[in-house]
């Protein structure tokens, strides 16, 4: 977390931008105090970012770590304690879903399909009666989730963990590997890649396999779809592009950990910072 100028005691973090057509973003922010004892989570709508004045969409006095937003505007958050805050036509709702912390939520952005998991290798989908739980078969920490369809979703997580969700029984795909998998992402063919630590990146998908991408050497902490290919997050380089191949440096000099993209437009999250590739220049725009 970085600090705050205007309160050296408050720490402050951007934890994830989740980008529209027409630089509509949604940014997440949680401020908190020097002994991470009182948070503050805000998620913000910004029409026509940056060129238009945001409001707080939500706000809560908890740690939130995740959150999604769909057409209608719904927002469904993430609260570190494995509660569900859901904020529809300004009326928020919470549902404790999870006994241990949440840690990634993906959907709908390219599918209605909304799925979370959490810290005790728990996965869960939001079904129309309500949240279900998948009974993964993991044990390790799941750090990211990505879904196709209520029947075809993947979740990545420590000590080289990877599975699939076919709609009624799970299956472990061995990577051959034992480090941590950070993030995962799917494009609109299908085509998954998941990636870690150390520039550790797989792509295919449960039906024909997964082979090894070569070309980064850093954690590789957030994946987005984009264009015919993926970027990649790498906060100890910026930016990386995957064309199913290897990786490519894209962009230097910033430290994101999470970013999405609409079109050639990024949005990603760098801590104290929104990084913004406008499809021309790339813009650092502070949160404080």
């Amino acid at each position: 977390m970085a600090v705050s100028p205007q309160n050296p005691e408050q720490h402050i973090s951007c934890l994830k931008v989740e980008g529209r057509p027409q630089h509509d973003a949604w940014i997440l922010v949680v401020t908190t105090n020097e002994e991470r004892t009182a948070y503050e989570s805000r998620i913000f709508h910004y029409p026509q970012f940056p060129n238009q004045e945001g409001r707080v969409a939500l706000e809560l006095s908890t740690w939130l770590v995740d959150f999604t937003v769909g057409e209608d505007s719904t927002i469904h958050a993430l609260s570190a304690d494995g509660t569900v805050w859901q904020n529809r036509q300004g009326q928020t709702t919470s549902v404790k879903v999870s006994p241990s912390t949440f840690t990634k939520i993906c959907g709908p952005m390219e599918t209605a399909t909304i799925a979370a998991v959490a810290a005790d290798g728990l996965a869960f989908l939001l079904s129309t009666t309500g949240w279900v739980n998948l009974h993964s078969p993991f044990s390790s920490r799941l750090l990211d989730v990505t879904a196709i369809s209520p029947e075809d979703i993947y979740v990545c997580g420590a000590d080289g963990v990877f599975g699939h969700w076919d709609g009624k029984a799970w299956t472990v795909i061995d990577l051959g590997t034992n480090a941590d998998l950070l993030s995962i992402a799917h494009d609109r063919s299908g085509r998954v890649l998941v990636a870690g630590v150390a520039g550790l990146a797989f792509i295919g998908n449960a039906a024909s396999g997964f082979e090894a991408v070569i070309g980064a050497d850093q954690g590789l902490y957030g994946l987005c779809p984009y264009e015919d290919g993926f970027l990649a997050a790498a906060p100890g380089f910026g930016f990386f592009f995957c064309d199913g191949v290897q990786m490519t440096p894209f962009k230097d000099g910033f430290a994101p950990y999470r970013l999405s993209a609409v079109g050639r437009i990024v949005f990603a999250a760098a801590d104290g910072d929104v990084v913004l590739f406008t499809g021309r220049e790339w813009l650092s725009l502070p949160v404080y």
